[in-house]
Protein backbone atom coordinates (compact mmCIF):
# COMPACT_ATOMS: atom_id res chain seq x y z
CA UNK A 1 0.00 0.00 0.00
CA UNK A 2 2.63 2.47 0.83
CA UNK A 3 4.25 1.73 -2.55
CA UNK A 4 1.55 2.52 -4.62
CA UNK A 5 0.90 5.61 -2.45
CA UNK A 6 5.03 6.74 -3.68
CA UNK A 7 4.15 6.02 -7.36
CA UNK A 8 0.62 8.36 -7.15
CA UNK A 9 2.73 10.63 -5.44
CA UNK A 10 5.36 10.78 -8.03
CA UNK A 11 2.52 10.76 -11.12
CA UNK A 12 0.81 13.68 -9.63
CA UNK A 13 3.87 15.84 -8.90
CA UNK A 14 4.70 15.19 -12.62
CA UNK A 15 1.47 16.23 -13.74
CA UNK A 16 1.18 19.29 -11.61
CA UNK A 17 4.60 19.92 -12.87
CA UNK A 18 3.84 20.00 -16.03
CA UNK A 19 0.72 22.18 -15.65
CA UNK A 20 2.86 24.88 -14.44
CA UNK A 21 5.88 25.11 -16.80
CA UNK A 22 3.67 24.42 -19.76
CA UNK A 23 5.84 25.49 -22.79
CA UNK A 24 8.96 26.65 -20.77
CA UNK A 25 11.95 24.90 -22.66
CA UNK A 26 14.72 24.24 -19.58
CA UNK A 27 15.51 21.74 -21.92
CA UNK A 28 15.53 22.75 -26.04
CA UNK A 29 16.41 19.09 -27.13
CA UNK A 30 12.99 18.19 -25.74
CA UNK A 31 10.27 19.96 -26.53
CA UNK A 32 6.62 18.95 -25.57
CA UNK A 33 3.84 18.82 -28.58
CA UNK A 34 1.93 21.64 -27.09
CA UNK A 35 5.25 23.96 -27.74
CA UNK A 36 5.11 23.17 -31.88
CA UNK A 37 4.44 25.92 -34.29
CA UNK A 38 5.00 28.77 -32.02
CA UNK A 39 8.20 31.29 -30.43
CA UNK A 40 9.45 30.42 -26.64
CA UNK A 41 11.02 33.10 -24.52
CA UNK A 42 14.36 32.21 -23.43
CA UNK A 43 17.45 33.78 -21.40
CA UNK A 44 17.91 37.27 -21.64
CA UNK A 45 21.60 38.38 -23.22
CA UNK A 46 23.98 39.51 -20.98
CA UNK A 47 24.25 43.03 -23.33
CA UNK A 48 21.60 43.63 -26.03
CA UNK A 49 22.67 44.30 -29.14
CA UNK A 50 22.36 44.14 -33.06
CA UNK A 51 24.03 43.52 -36.24
CA UNK A 52 26.04 40.68 -34.32
CA UNK A 53 27.76 37.38 -35.41
CA UNK A 54 25.99 34.20 -34.48
CA UNK A 55 28.38 31.05 -34.81
CA UNK A 56 27.48 27.03 -33.63
CA UNK A 57 29.84 25.32 -31.95
CA UNK A 58 30.74 22.51 -29.30
CA UNK A 59 29.07 19.68 -30.53
CA UNK A 60 26.01 22.70 -31.76
CA UNK A 61 25.09 23.02 -28.17
CA UNK A 62 26.31 25.97 -27.92
CA UNK A 63 26.64 29.93 -29.73
CA UNK A 64 29.15 32.17 -30.09
CA UNK A 65 28.04 35.94 -30.12
CA UNK A 66 30.91 38.03 -31.80
CA UNK A 67 30.42 41.91 -31.94
CA UNK A 68 27.91 44.58 -32.96
CA UNK A 69 26.30 47.17 -31.91
CA UNK A 70 24.21 48.98 -29.13
CA UNK A 71 21.89 51.51 -29.55
CA UNK A 72 23.79 53.86 -31.68
CA UNK A 73 27.50 52.90 -30.89
CA UNK A 74 29.46 49.81 -31.74
CA UNK A 75 29.62 47.80 -27.95
CA UNK A 76 30.90 44.69 -29.48
CA UNK A 77 33.98 44.60 -26.54
CA UNK A 78 32.63 41.40 -24.99
CA UNK A 79 32.16 37.97 -26.56
CA UNK A 80 29.35 35.73 -24.84
CA UNK A 81 28.57 32.02 -25.43
CA UNK A 82 24.94 31.08 -25.08
CA UNK A 83 24.65 27.74 -23.85
CA UNK A 84 21.31 25.57 -25.51
CA UNK A 85 20.91 23.13 -22.98
CA UNK A 86 21.13 25.11 -19.85
CA UNK A 87 19.46 28.22 -21.65
CA UNK A 88 22.14 30.60 -20.02
CA UNK A 89 24.54 33.11 -21.28
CA UNK A 90 28.62 33.72 -20.33
CA UNK A 91 30.58 36.10 -21.11
CA UNK A 92 34.27 35.63 -21.86
CA UNK A 93 37.30 36.72 -20.53
CA UNK A 94 39.51 38.83 -23.49
CA UNK A 95 41.16 41.08 -21.41
CA UNK A 96 44.52 38.70 -21.33
CA UNK A 97 47.48 39.27 -23.48
CA UNK A 98 45.76 42.12 -25.85
CA UNK A 99 43.26 44.03 -23.66
CA UNK A 100 42.05 46.15 -26.49
CA UNK A 101 42.89 43.77 -29.32
CA UNK A 102 39.23 42.22 -29.48
CA UNK A 103 37.50 45.22 -28.81
CA UNK A 104 34.48 46.88 -30.03
CA UNK A 105 33.77 44.99 -33.02
CA UNK A 106 31.28 45.95 -36.28
CA UNK A 107 31.21 44.64 -39.40
CA UNK A 108 34.17 42.11 -38.47
CA UNK A 109 33.46 38.44 -40.03
CA UNK A 110 33.42 35.50 -37.81
CA UNK A 111 33.90 32.40 -39.76
CA UNK A 112 33.13 28.86 -38.03
CA UNK A 113 36.76 26.53 -39.46
CA UNK A 114 35.95 23.35 -37.35
CA UNK A 115 33.77 22.22 -34.32
CA UNK A 116 35.05 24.52 -31.83
CA UNK A 117 37.51 26.87 -34.02
CA UNK A 118 35.96 30.55 -35.43
CA UNK A 119 38.33 33.12 -37.21
CA UNK A 120 37.59 36.30 -36.51
CA UNK A 121 38.80 39.35 -39.06
CA UNK A 122 38.58 42.91 -39.44
CA UNK A 123 35.30 45.13 -38.54
CA UNK A 124 35.50 48.65 -37.24
CA UNK A 125 36.79 49.72 -33.11
CA UNK A 126 36.23 52.52 -31.19
CA UNK A 127 33.07 54.56 -30.47
CA UNK A 128 32.06 55.26 -33.81
CA UNK A 129 28.06 53.71 -34.99
CA UNK A 130 27.60 51.31 -38.58
CA UNK A 131 27.67 54.77 -40.67
CA UNK A 132 30.93 55.91 -39.54
CA UNK A 133 30.30 58.40 -37.67
CA UNK A 134 32.42 59.14 -34.11
CA UNK A 135 35.82 57.96 -33.14
CA UNK A 136 36.27 54.81 -36.01
CA UNK A 137 39.24 53.04 -37.41
CA UNK A 138 39.17 50.12 -39.62
CA UNK A 139 40.84 46.97 -38.60
CA UNK A 140 43.28 44.43 -39.22
CA UNK A 141 43.95 42.12 -37.46
CA UNK A 142 43.08 38.36 -37.22
CA UNK A 143 41.87 36.60 -34.18
CA UNK A 144 41.42 32.72 -33.99
CA UNK A 145 38.77 31.57 -31.04
CA UNK A 146 40.03 28.36 -29.73
CA UNK A 147 36.86 26.85 -27.55
CA UNK A 148 39.73 23.49 -27.47
CA UNK A 149 42.19 25.66 -25.22
CA UNK A 150 41.98 25.59 -21.41
CA UNK A 151 43.62 29.07 -20.68
CA UNK A 152 42.69 32.50 -22.83
CA UNK A 153 40.24 31.39 -25.56
CA UNK A 154 40.95 34.11 -27.84
CA UNK A 155 44.17 35.80 -28.95
CA UNK A 156 45.43 37.67 -32.09
CA UNK A 157 46.92 34.97 -34.83
CA UNK A 158 48.08 37.76 -37.93
CA UNK A 159 47.07 40.78 -39.77
CA UNK A 160 44.88 41.58 -42.89
CA UNK A 161 46.68 42.75 -46.03
CA UNK A 162 44.48 45.91 -45.28
CA UNK A 163 42.34 47.02 -42.85
CA UNK A 164 38.54 46.34 -43.61
CA UNK A 165 35.29 45.93 -42.18
CA UNK A 166 31.37 44.81 -43.91
CA UNK A 167 33.72 42.62 -45.60
CA UNK A 168 32.82 38.42 -46.24
CA UNK A 169 35.14 35.20 -45.19
CA UNK A 170 34.62 32.27 -46.94
CA UNK A 171 36.37 28.78 -45.31
CA UNK A 172 37.94 26.74 -48.28
CA UNK A 173 38.22 23.52 -46.80
CA UNK A 174 39.94 21.56 -49.67
CA UNK A 175 42.64 24.12 -49.11
CA UNK A 176 42.76 25.24 -45.48
CA UNK A 177 42.17 28.82 -46.09
CA UNK A 178 39.72 31.83 -45.79
CA UNK A 179 38.98 34.01 -48.55
CA UNK A 180 38.29 37.35 -47.54
CA UNK A 181 36.30 39.20 -49.92
CA UNK A 182 35.58 43.11 -50.33
CA UNK A 183 34.94 45.34 -47.44
CA UNK A 184 35.03 49.17 -46.80
CA UNK A 185 38.44 50.44 -45.74
CA UNK A 186 40.36 53.78 -45.98
CA UNK A 187 40.23 56.13 -48.93
CA UNK A 188 43.52 54.80 -50.12
CA UNK A 189 43.09 51.50 -49.90
CA UNK A 190 39.73 51.58 -52.58
CA UNK A 191 41.85 49.84 -55.21
CA UNK A 192 43.34 47.30 -53.19
CA UNK A 193 39.79 45.74 -51.10
CA UNK A 194 38.73 45.10 -54.91
CA UNK A 195 41.96 42.17 -55.03
CA UNK A 196 40.33 39.09 -52.99
CA UNK A 197 42.59 38.06 -50.00
CA UNK A 198 43.64 34.22 -48.81
CA UNK A 199 44.73 33.59 -45.29
CA UNK A 200 46.64 30.56 -45.09
CA UNK A 201 45.18 28.66 -41.90
CA UNK A 202 48.21 26.86 -40.87
CA UNK A 203 50.20 30.05 -40.45
CA UNK A 204 47.78 32.77 -41.06
CA UNK A 205 49.62 34.46 -43.45
CA UNK A 206 47.24 36.35 -46.13
CA UNK A 207 48.05 37.47 -49.65
CA UNK A 208 46.43 38.92 -52.38
CA UNK A 209 45.33 36.90 -55.43
CA UNK A 210 45.65 38.94 -58.26
CA UNK A 211 43.64 37.00 -60.60
CA UNK A 212 40.14 37.24 -58.13
CA UNK A 213 40.05 40.87 -58.64
CA UNK A 214 36.10 42.78 -58.30
CA UNK A 215 34.90 45.32 -60.85
CA UNK A 216 34.30 47.73 -58.08
CA UNK A 217 34.53 48.25 -54.61
CA UNK A 218 32.13 46.38 -52.84
CA UNK A 219 31.19 46.24 -49.07
CA UNK A 220 27.64 44.97 -47.21
CA UNK A 221 27.10 42.16 -49.46
CA UNK A 222 26.50 38.61 -49.52
CA UNK A 223 28.59 35.49 -50.31
CA UNK A 224 26.57 32.38 -50.19
CA UNK A 225 28.28 28.94 -51.04
CA UNK A 226 26.29 26.68 -53.82
CA UNK A 227 26.29 23.72 -51.77
CA UNK A 228 23.95 22.27 -48.63
CA UNK A 229 27.46 21.02 -47.01
CA UNK A 230 29.07 23.11 -43.71
CA UNK A 231 32.06 23.81 -45.42
CA UNK A 232 32.96 24.63 -48.96
CA UNK A 233 35.02 21.96 -50.72
CA UNK A 234 35.92 23.48 -54.21
CA UNK A 235 32.28 24.79 -54.08
CA UNK A 236 30.72 28.01 -55.96
CA UNK A 237 30.18 30.91 -54.46
CA UNK A 238 27.74 33.94 -55.41
CA UNK A 239 28.61 36.98 -54.58
CA UNK A 240 25.57 40.00 -55.01
CA UNK A 241 24.54 43.38 -53.79
CA UNK A 242 25.81 45.46 -51.24
CA UNK A 243 27.60 49.24 -52.19
CA UNK A 244 29.38 50.53 -54.01
CA UNK A 245 32.86 52.97 -53.81
CA UNK A 246 29.55 55.80 -54.29
CA UNK A 247 28.02 53.84 -50.98
CA UNK A 248 25.34 53.52 -53.30
CA UNK A 249 23.30 50.41 -53.17
CA UNK A 250 24.70 47.40 -55.96
CA UNK A 251 22.93 45.43 -58.90
CA UNK A 252 26.57 43.82 -59.72
CA UNK A 253 26.90 39.56 -59.13
CA UNK A 254 29.89 37.30 -59.37
CA UNK A 255 29.99 33.76 -59.53
CA UNK A 256 33.52 32.38 -57.57
CA UNK A 257 34.54 29.11 -58.45
CA UNK A 258 37.19 27.74 -55.94
CA UNK A 259 37.80 24.70 -57.96
CA UNK A 260 39.44 26.80 -61.00
CA UNK A 261 40.42 29.99 -58.34
CA UNK A 262 38.50 32.24 -61.29
CA UNK A 263 36.07 35.00 -60.93
CA UNK A 264 33.34 35.98 -63.40
CA UNK A 265 30.72 38.67 -63.35
CA UNK A 266 27.30 37.92 -63.74
CA UNK A 267 24.10 39.03 -65.10
CA UNK A 268 23.05 42.35 -63.19
CA UNK A 269 20.45 41.53 -60.73
CA UNK A 270 16.95 42.96 -61.22
CA UNK A 271 17.25 45.71 -58.34
CA UNK A 272 20.07 46.91 -56.80
CA UNK A 273 20.03 45.49 -53.02
CA UNK A 274 22.11 47.76 -50.65
CA UNK A 275 23.06 46.27 -47.13
CA UNK A 276 21.04 43.91 -44.97
CA UNK A 277 19.41 41.98 -47.54
CA UNK A 278 19.67 38.09 -47.38
CA UNK A 279 20.68 35.56 -49.93
CA UNK A 280 19.18 31.77 -49.15
CA UNK A 281 20.92 28.57 -51.28
CA UNK A 282 18.31 26.20 -51.55
CA UNK A 283 18.47 22.93 -53.08
CA UNK A 284 15.90 21.24 -55.52
CA UNK A 285 13.85 24.38 -55.41
CA UNK A 286 10.61 23.57 -57.32
CA UNK A 287 10.11 25.61 -60.59
CA UNK A 288 6.64 25.11 -61.08
CA UNK A 289 5.59 28.88 -60.55
CA UNK A 290 9.05 30.11 -62.64
CA UNK A 291 8.51 27.33 -65.70
CA UNK A 292 12.27 26.65 -65.48
CA UNK A 293 12.94 23.16 -64.52
CA UNK A 294 16.23 23.71 -62.79
CA UNK A 295 16.89 21.85 -59.18
CA UNK A 296 19.08 24.66 -57.92
CA UNK A 297 17.70 28.17 -56.25
CA UNK A 298 19.44 31.39 -54.56
CA UNK A 299 16.56 33.70 -52.83
CA UNK A 300 17.59 37.49 -52.59
CA UNK A 301 15.27 38.79 -50.27
CA UNK A 302 15.09 42.70 -49.08
CA UNK A 303 17.96 45.15 -48.55
CA UNK A 304 18.20 48.61 -48.15
CA UNK A 305 16.85 50.68 -51.35
CA UNK A 306 15.05 47.34 -52.43
CA UNK A 307 11.44 46.84 -53.86
CA UNK A 308 9.30 44.31 -52.39
CA UNK A 309 10.19 41.53 -55.01
CA UNK A 310 12.59 39.37 -54.16
CA UNK A 311 15.33 38.23 -57.05
CA UNK A 312 15.54 34.11 -57.70
CA UNK A 313 19.19 33.10 -58.77
CA UNK A 314 18.92 30.35 -61.11
CA UNK A 315 21.96 28.50 -60.10
CA UNK A 316 22.27 25.90 -63.44
CA UNK A 317 21.64 28.75 -66.00
CA UNK A 318 23.59 31.30 -64.38
CA UNK A 319 21.24 33.96 -64.07
CA UNK A 320 18.67 35.84 -62.32
CA UNK A 321 15.06 34.87 -62.88
CA UNK A 322 11.84 37.56 -63.90
CA UNK A 323 9.79 38.62 -60.93
CA UNK A 324 7.25 36.68 -59.80
CA UNK A 325 4.65 38.44 -57.69
CA UNK A 326 4.06 35.15 -55.49
CA UNK A 327 7.47 35.59 -54.16
CA UNK A 328 7.10 39.67 -53.24
CA UNK A 329 7.14 40.77 -49.88
CA UNK A 330 4.35 42.72 -48.38
CA UNK A 331 6.52 45.95 -47.85
CA UNK A 332 9.77 46.70 -48.05
CA UNK A 333 12.36 44.92 -45.04
CA UNK A 334 15.65 45.50 -44.16
CA UNK A 335 17.57 43.48 -41.22
CA UNK A 336 15.53 40.13 -41.24
CA UNK A 337 16.75 36.66 -41.43
CA UNK A 338 16.38 34.15 -43.48
CA UNK A 339 16.74 30.79 -42.75
CA UNK A 340 16.46 27.56 -44.73
CA UNK A 341 14.25 24.53 -42.82
CA UNK A 342 14.83 21.10 -43.39
CA UNK A 343 12.25 20.81 -46.01
CA UNK A 344 13.21 23.48 -48.46
CA UNK A 345 11.18 26.51 -46.92
CA UNK A 346 12.98 29.35 -45.83
CA UNK A 347 11.40 31.39 -42.88
CA UNK A 348 12.24 34.96 -42.97
CA UNK A 349 11.83 35.82 -39.32
CA UNK A 350 11.74 39.95 -38.48
CA UNK A 351 13.19 42.67 -39.41
CA UNK A 352 13.13 46.17 -40.50
CA UNK A 353 9.33 46.94 -42.61
CA UNK A 354 9.26 50.20 -44.48
CA UNK A 355 6.33 52.58 -45.59
CA UNK A 356 5.49 55.83 -46.43
CA UNK A 357 9.54 56.90 -45.33
CA UNK A 358 9.06 55.27 -41.84
CA UNK A 359 10.24 51.90 -40.67
CA UNK A 360 9.48 49.82 -37.71
CA UNK A 361 10.45 46.41 -36.13
CA UNK A 362 7.98 44.25 -37.02
CA UNK A 363 7.08 40.24 -35.35
CA UNK A 364 5.71 38.46 -37.91
CA UNK A 365 7.31 35.24 -40.08
CA UNK A 366 7.24 35.21 -43.56
CA UNK A 367 7.27 31.91 -45.35
CA UNK A 368 8.68 31.05 -49.03
CA UNK A 369 8.11 27.30 -50.10
CA UNK A 370 7.52 26.28 -53.81
CA UNK A 371 4.26 27.94 -54.37
CA UNK A 372 5.21 31.37 -53.40
CA UNK A 373 5.31 33.59 -50.03
CA UNK A 374 2.62 33.36 -47.38
CA UNK A 375 2.36 34.95 -43.92
CA UNK A 376 2.66 32.82 -41.13
CA UNK A 377 0.64 31.94 -38.19
CA UNK A 378 3.51 32.82 -35.76
CA UNK A 379 4.72 35.94 -34.33
CA UNK A 380 7.50 36.99 -32.35
CA UNK A 381 7.51 37.48 -28.54
CA UNK A 382 8.90 40.54 -29.72
CA UNK A 383 9.84 42.56 -32.50
CA UNK A 384 12.82 42.60 -33.28
CA UNK A 385 15.81 43.79 -36.42
CA UNK A 386 19.10 43.15 -36.95
CA UNK A 387 19.24 40.10 -35.20
CA UNK A 388 20.63 36.62 -35.58
CA UNK A 389 18.86 33.24 -36.10
CA UNK A 390 20.72 30.06 -35.83
CA UNK A 391 19.39 26.94 -36.82
CA UNK A 392 20.06 24.52 -34.41
CA UNK A 393 18.20 21.10 -35.79
CA UNK A 394 15.27 19.10 -35.73
CA UNK A 395 13.40 17.92 -32.77
CA UNK A 396 12.65 14.27 -32.77
CA UNK A 397 12.36 14.30 -36.54
CA UNK A 398 9.35 16.55 -36.39
CA UNK A 399 10.22 19.89 -36.41
CA UNK A 400 12.81 22.62 -36.84
CA UNK A 401 14.64 24.50 -33.89
CA UNK A 402 16.14 28.16 -34.45
CA UNK A 403 17.17 30.33 -31.81
CA UNK A 404 17.11 34.28 -32.22
CA UNK A 405 19.39 36.10 -29.82
CA UNK A 406 19.57 40.07 -30.05
CA UNK A 407 18.04 42.78 -32.56
CA UNK A 408 16.98 45.05 -29.34
CA UNK A 409 14.77 42.73 -27.61
CA UNK A 410 15.13 42.05 -24.20
CA UNK A 411 15.21 38.46 -24.87
CA UNK A 412 16.04 35.41 -26.60
CA UNK A 413 13.63 33.38 -28.47
CA UNK A 414 13.32 30.06 -29.72
CA UNK A 415 10.95 29.39 -33.16
CA UNK A 416 9.64 25.89 -33.34
CA UNK A 417 8.05 24.95 -36.99
CA UNK A 418 6.81 21.66 -37.81
CA UNK A 419 8.23 20.03 -40.75
CA UNK A 420 6.54 19.47 -44.08
CA UNK A 421 8.38 16.21 -44.92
Amino acid sequence: MKKTNIILYFLNLLLITSLFYGCDIWELKDIPDECTGEFESLATPLNNKSRHKAILINNDNEILIVGGISGSQAKGEYIDIYNISSDSFRRLDISNGNPRGIRIRLGATATKIDDNKVIITGGTSGTGTETGGGNTSYNKDIFLYDGNRKDTLIFKVGDLQIARSYHSAIFLQHSNELLIIGGDCQSEDNESVKQIEKINLTDYSSQFEPSLKLKDKLWNHTATLLTNDKYCDYCDILIVGGRNNSGQASRQAYLLNTRDNELKGLPDMNIARGDAHTATYIEYFSASNINIPAPERVLIIGGNYAHTESDIYDVANKRFLSFDSKFSLPKQRVGHTATKLSDNRVAIIGGEESSDGSRKDVSNVLIFKEDGLTVGEESLIHPRAFHTATFIGQTNNTGDRTILIGGNAPESELFYIESNQ
